[in-house]
């Protein structure tokens, strides 16, 4: 069989919940692209790969899947003796921020926080045209999540948990951060940060 593009979200079965098959669809990368999960196998043999996929199994049976994700995240930490957490939040959520920031400070955890405008970049510092600008005529703030990364690298954080980053921002941060990301909240501005809020009318949409 050729090599096909894996679409799981596709597939109806899902067979892989219940372990290796090769009864699924033909374009099943379990069927198509086996030594995929022959690389897994080995980089998951790294103990220090072993214990992040450990600490999410115990993050599940401690919080007994019924803690919200700010408790998870803070469960999964301990889990994984990670005392310094960066926060990388977005200036609109600056609030969130605030408590987020007390709540891992109460619960005993260390915090370095960077907000998205620090540096004090604005847009002529990644070369947007004028054409592309929201603002055209005056000055336009630059998002800086790659000086956040670097913020959260040079005071050595375990973990980094980003807080409503824009699309793209997002990507940045986790490219530049040298230590594990995990996502607190996404920046959606029309569904209350909650993208899945969407989901409905494109079903419809699609007939599905």
């Amino acid at each position: 069989m050729d090599e096909m593009t894996p679409q799981c979200a596709k597939c109806p079965p899902k067979l892989c919940v219940m372990g290796p098959s090769d009864n699924g669809p033909e374009y099943c990368p379990m069927q198509t692209t086996a030594e995929v999960y022959d690389e897994a196998r080995t980089i998951i043999a790294k103990p220090e790969v072993q214990k992040m996929f450990r600490g999410v199994a115990t993050t599940w049976k401690k919080s007994k899947l019924s803690k919200n994700r700010i408790e998870e995240i803070m469960i999964y930490a301990r889990n994984m003796d990670f005392r310094k957490l960066g926060l990388a939040f977005c200036i609109g959520l600056s609030g969130e921020a605030e408590v987020v920031s007390a709540l891992f400070e109460k619960e005993g955890f260390e915090v370095v926080s960077g907000c998205c405008m620090t540096g004090g970049f604005c847009s002529d510092d990644v070369g947007l045209s004028k054409e592309d600008k929201i603002y055209p005529d005056g000055r336009q703030p630059q998002c800086n999540p790659v000086g956040q990364a670097l913020l959260m690298n040079k005071y050595g954080t375990d973990l980094n948990v980003i807080l409503g980053l824009c699309v793209g921002d997002d990507a940045l941060f986790i490219k530049h951060s040298e230590a594990p990301v995990t996502v607190l909240a996404v920046k959606d501005r029309l569904n209350a940060h909650n993208p899945l809020a969407a989901i409905p009318q494109y079903r419809e949409s699609l007939g599905m």
